[in-house]
């Protein structure tokens, strides 16, 4: 709620209590409207009157529906781009996750006897053997595999995909990117990859102008996501957008491979923060910063006194944003991404990103930029950096509300923190990237179980934590709570994002466990099981909201006010424009929600009552379109 309108607010909150009362509350009142069954996003009339503000992001990203792919464990759509690589090993998709391979124990007793400083081999740690090998496993998922399954995601309620790096790189996350100007052979490839040792390490002399990529060569894979992948997503009314890795790079990234072979006469040695041996006079590099540690596998770029990137990497940076956002420099971004994910956006400096904005907007003006921010961002909210943040403010709340804080149950408590979460510009609020997981937290289903006490993101180590933490189960109540806090996301402002697999209510503790890969059954049946089948059925549910015919521009794009049951279990949501309003009522069945007023202020236009309910844990949701009186 925004301060210069929580008077008329409260105005109309009054009049919605008493058209409340006057309908009757019941859960088990008779559906008079439904969600649009059909697929894709629907531009509404509100959504072509609203006038662009540079300041804000796209109209196109308000209260959609994102869903979260990490490639590698999604589908593997091609067998023949599968990792070839000394330091890895590929397993098949069905490989249990917790039982190591005999190759694998061997390639990493190999690696930690050659490159003992970066890879090592411990079987008394936590974990056992499969700690020692499961970073260097490959399942070969690709993007031929997402690709093979968007319609199964728009069938979903999916209208925009969200895809961890793509670039060149040898792990398995791809955020140590050694050469971003290309999309990762073993992503993208659409042929065979047979060659030993894989991607192999870029020669700093073959780049060609890192400033300038009209100077770069476009590989197979490179062509295939502009000519194939990306175009197979706009046709659909999908966007996409990619995860932007500025801050950091990878040991094998071309530029840090060159100071490693020339030390301080590199040309690049001034893009990191590196040491050199002055001492001795051999000017070899001796040590450097890294996002991981020290002398890490994730060496950052240098930046000015005032937080600007250094001119080199810079220069680069810009480059590679121009390549993926317009391919072929015409002009016209149609042929390009979306936008971007930003990773640890807070730990470069605002110099730098006032100048990427405007270079993205440039581009195109209808881009997002989303920043990874587990703080309240707001002071990046200003036009001079990004559009939105993922939102993990919220999820703070709603998970301390559901699971695992000491305020669980307290409803009041909940409506306060979303007041506090949701205190930007509206046009800001209503782009934020709502999500209650990501690859970087516990899984949903997972955090709802384990609901012991603790913060979000701690405590949920798949071995560190074995002793109370339970990665391999999830109880009914715990699918039902996780429905509720999909509910509550959809209903707030904003976009809404699913981490892949979450939609099947699959377990798995923080990383790496919340990195299994997904069961193909999944996707070909809607779930392995009918356990399964009924939670993505009641997801898809939800995130059919946005498209409902007389909710879908209230969830998009209306302003928002919260409060608590009476007994303070529930929480209700309403959002409005105009003359109307929807307001979402949920709660454990049965609750208690506050009366007042004659029942003669206004009148229902439409109404939908939904239950989540398994074995002995119900909840409801109540969804009701009334007009305010005048």
């Amino acid at each position: 709620m925004y301060a210069n309108q929580f008077s008329l607010f409260g105005l109309k909150m009054v009049a919605v209590l008493v058209i409340l009362t006057a309908i009757g509350l019941s859960h088990g009142a008779e559906s008079t409207e439904g969600p649009d069954e059909r697929g894709g996003r629907v531009a509404t009339q509100i959504e072509s009157e609203i006038e662009e503000d540079s300041r804000f992001g796209p109209v196109w990203s308000r209260g959609m529906v994102w869903y979260q792919v990490f490639p590698e464990r999604f589908a593997n759509g091609n067998p023949g781009n599968d990792p070839v690589q000394a330091r890895s090993t590929t397993v098949l998709w069905d490989q249990p996750f917790d039982e190591p391979t005999i190759e694998e124990i061997e390639r990493a007793w190999i690696l930690s006897a050659g490159e003992p400083l970066r890879f090592w081999f411990d079987p008394g740690q936590a974990g056992g053997a499969i700690a020692n090998v499961i970073f260097q496993r490959r399942y070969g998922g690709d993007l031929q595999g997402v690709l093979e399954h968007l319609d199964v995601l728009q069938e979903l309620g999916v209208e925009g995909i969200y895809i961890c790096p793509v670039f060149t790189s040898t792990s398995l996350h791809k955020y140590d990117a050694a050469d971003q100007r290309h999309i990762d052979p073993t992503l993208g490839h659409p042929g065979e990859i047979s060659t030993i040792g894989g991607i192999g390490v870029v020669e700093a002399s073959t780049v060609g102008d890192p400033s300038d990529e009209s100077t770069w060569d476009w590989t197979p894979a490179d062509v295939w996501f502009v000519e194939t992948f990306i175009p197979a997503v706009h046709e659909r009314g999908m966007k996409i957008i990619l995860d932007g890795v500025w801050n950091h790079v990878g040991r094998d990234h071309w530029a840090f491979d060159d100071v490693i072979k020339h030390g301080r006469a590199s040309k690049y040695a001034d893009w990191f923060e590196a040491e050199f041996d002055d001492y001795w006079g051999s000017g070899q590099l001796i040590g450097w910063k890294s996002w991981n540690g020290k002398n890490g596998d994730l060496p950052v770029f240098r930046q000015t006194e005032t937080g600007d990137l250094a001119p080199g990497p810079k220069a680069h940076m810009m480059a590679v944003t121009r390549r993926w956002m317009d391919p072929n420099g015409d002009g016209d971004p149609s042929d390009g991404i979306d936008g971007w994910r930003l990773d640890v956006a807070n730990e470069i400096g605002r110099p730098f990103w006032k100048d990427w904005r405007l270079l993205v907007k440039e581009l195109n003006p209808e881009a997002l930029i989303v920043g990874e921010i587990w703080f309240d961002g707001r002071e990046y909210f200003d036009g001079t950096a990004f559009d939105a943040q993922m939102n993990y403010p919220m999820a703070y709340a709603v998970a301390d509300w559901l699971s695992i804080g000491h305020m669980k149950g307290d409803a009041r408590s909940l409506v306060a923190r979303l007041r506090e979460v949701y205190s930007h510009d509206l046009e800001t609020d209503l782009s934020q990237l709502n999500l209650m997981s990501s690859h970087d937290t516990e899984r949903l289903a997972s955090l709802m179980h384990n609901d012991h006490q603790r913060s979000f993101d701690n405590g949920a180590h798949p071995w560190r934590d074995s002793e109370t933490y339970d990665r391999d189960t999830v109880s009914d109540d715990a699918l039902v709570r996780a429905l509720v806090a999909y509910m509550l996301m959809v209903a707030n402002p904003g976009a809404s994002m699913i981490y892949n697999g979450d939609e099947f209510g699959m377990v798995g503790a923080d990383d790496p466990d919340d990195r299994h890969p997904i069961n193909p059954e999944h996707f070909s049946s809607g779930g392995v099981d009918s356990r399964s089948r009924w939670f993505r059925d009641e997801v898809r549910w939800i995130m059919g909201l946005n498209r409902d015919p007389g909710f879908g521009e209230l969830i998009r794009f209306g302003d928002a006010e919260w409060e608590a049951s009476e007994d303070g279990a529930g929480v209700r949501v309403t959002r409005w424009i105009g003359d109307r309003a929807l307001v979402v009522s949920i709660g454990p069945c049965g609750i208690v929600w506050r009366e007042g007023g004659d029942g003669n202020a206004g009148g229902l236009i439409s109404e939908v009552n939904h239950r989540f309910e398994r074995g002995e844990s119900c909840w409801g949701v109540d969804l009701r379109l009334v007009e305010w009186p005048e």
